[in-house]
């Protein structure tokens, strides 16, 4: 996505002034303070038990994980996004609406915070490159934080969350002159060494938390075994781009909104009608 210099002072200028107000709540727990400030420093924050954090909501996970990629109606995709996940599971839902995820998102984006929705992916063992499996940015926002959970057992060869440290890839950024897409290897390969890129093995209930607007990352082939995961998506309350299906239809919304704490329905987009 092309970015216009008048229009991206105006959005500088404006998110300064909302950091200036903000007054963030209190950052609970060593495990949220060691993701906020892995996140400031390097763009990535590695946890290897997500019980340490979501607390309330890790029997969940331990449940999400035992139950298996087989215990979801995929309607003919590896893809489940926030309406599907919604009508087949509440809790799963409401999991990116967990305190302490709040927390950390809100400290680390300087500002209140949207929830921007879930989604749940099988990628699959096959020979297939494209698309996420590429490096990339994300263009939502100009700052986010996404968090992967892993709900299975993931090793080399089971494709793994890659990504390059945000320092290289400020460089890389640079160098490439990049603006939005997708980028090979072999294209990634003349600007940052390959020993470069860094991989997240983990066993079921791992958490990634990253900022795709600062790290490149990708997807890693499965080549011998699939991954199912669990991703929550977090942005500022005026990002620059918001996905249709991230958006609840309004019957979801209506759904799940009188359920909601305050905070929480003050974290979710306008719902779309359709």
């Amino acid at each position: 996505m092309l970015k216009f210099a008048p229009i991206d002072a105006h959005r500088r200028k404006a998110s300064a002034m909302r950091h200036l107000r903000f007054q963030p709540r209190p950052v609970i727990g060593q495990a949220a303070v060691t993701a906020t400030t892995d996140l400031d420093d390097k763009g990535v924050h590695l946890l290897a038990d997500c019980s340490a954090l979501l607390e309330r909501d890790s029997a969940l996970v331990e449940q999400l994980s035992a139950q298996g990629s087989d215990g979801w109606d995929w309607q003919g995709s590896n893809l489940l996004e926030s309406d599907e996940i919604l009508n087949q599971n509440v809790p799963t839902y409401r999991l990116g609406l967990n305190p302490a995820l709040l927390d950390v998102a809100e400290a680390y984006l300087g500002e209140p915070c949207f929830y921007m929705g879930c989604s749940l992916k099988r990628e699959e063992v096959g020979p297939f490159t494209g698309g996420t499996r590429q490096w990339h940015l994300d263009i939502e926002d100009d700052r986010m934080l996404r968090i992967i959970i892993y709900l299975n057992d993931v090793q080399d060869g089971g494709g793994p969350f890659q990504y390059i440290d945000a320092a290289r890839s400020r460089l890389a950024r640079s160098r490439l002159d990049y603006q939005s897409g997708y980028l090979s290897d072999a294209v990634m390969r003349t600007v940052i060494d390959e020993d470069r890129w860094a991989s997240a093995y983990g066993c079921p209930g791992m958490i990634v938390a990253f900022d795709g607007t600062r790290v490149f990352h990708r997807v890693a082939r499965p080549e011998v075994a699939s991954r199912f995961s669990l991703s929550l998506t977090y942005t500022s309350r005026y990002p620059r781009h918001v996905f249709r299906q991230v958006r609840l239809r309004s019957s979801s919304f209506r759904a799940v909104y009188p359920d909601l704490s305050e905070r929480e329905r003050a974290c979710l987009p306008t719902p779309r009608w359709f």
